[in-house]
């Protein structure tokens, strides 16, 4: 059994927190109905979904208080020393966007938004159109014209950086081709939600080092990355073993 450490109860605190300012910032916009459309996009798409957002919240508060007594209650029997074996920051609060508004207009808005609004939060997650395509690890200088000084903003004010990524590379990508001629792929295509392609072969080395040295020069040219959100990775593992070999 994994006994909770010190650092795990102040990530359960933090959580605490970050749900109660986000509670109270809702049930504010609610009373004064506004949509500010311009300055403060994120504020929109809190309130098209306030209802189940409040009930999910005052849900989670209520779990993370029970649990954080339980803890307290039990104190100093239960409590582990050791440290977690993870950043404490993965348990922060993370904001995104979905993609129909990911840009770094919208982005940096609702930054702003959320920092002019007191309302805590650890990390940032640009959703999956962020790059030229998908897992091509370029940042679309389309939607993201300037996203180094973007990036650089977010770091300044110790936020950490988070980007969407699957181990997909879609037929139609700028990186497939080079992939599929290097035997870097699993040589089947897959329709996945955000179209056709295949999965990156992990058992081959030199498809793995071709990987990160896409990630590497993507860190290269926006700075430090703290992590990916590796999305939905289930919805292929019944696909894997046809096409091995």
């Amino acid at each position: 059994m994994t006994l909770p450490s010190v650092e795990g109860i102040k990530c359960i605190y933090n959580n605490i927190l970050m749900s109660t300012h986000e509670i109270y910032f809702l049930i504010t916009l609610i009373k004064q109905k506004k949509e500010k459309k311009n300055s403060q996009v994120y504020i929109i798409s809190l309130l098209s979904s306030y209802k189940s957002k409040i009930l999910s919240h005052l849900f989670y508060h209520f779990v993370n208080i029970m649990l954080l007594f339980l803890i307290l209650l039990s104190f100093p029997l239960v409590i582990s020393p050791a440290t977690l074996p993870y950043a404490e920051w993965a348990h922060y609060h993370m904001i995104w966007l979905s993609n129909d508004r990911s840009n770094q207009t919208n982005v940096q808005a609702m930054f702003d938004g959320y920092n002019n609004h007191q309302i805590p939060f650890g990390a940032l997650n640009i959703d999956s159109c962020w790059a030229t395509n998908f897992n091509t690890f370029i940042f679309n200088s389309t939607l993201f014209p300037s996203a180094r000084e973007m990036l650089d903003g977010f770091r300044a004010k110790n936020t950490r950086i988070i980007l969407w990524m699957t181990s997909f590379i879609n037929t139609d990508s700028p990186n497939y081709q080079f992939a599929q001629d290097h035997g870097f792929l699993f040589n089947k295509t897959l329709k996945w939600w955000h179209g056709e392609g295949r999965l990156l072969n992990y058992f081959n080395e030199q498809a793995v080092d071709w990987w990160n040295n896409q990630i590497k020069t993507l860190i290269d040219t926006v700075g430090p990355i703290h992590a990916f959100k590796v999305c939905k990775e289930k919805l292929f593992s019944k696909n894997i073993q046809p096409f091995l070999f």
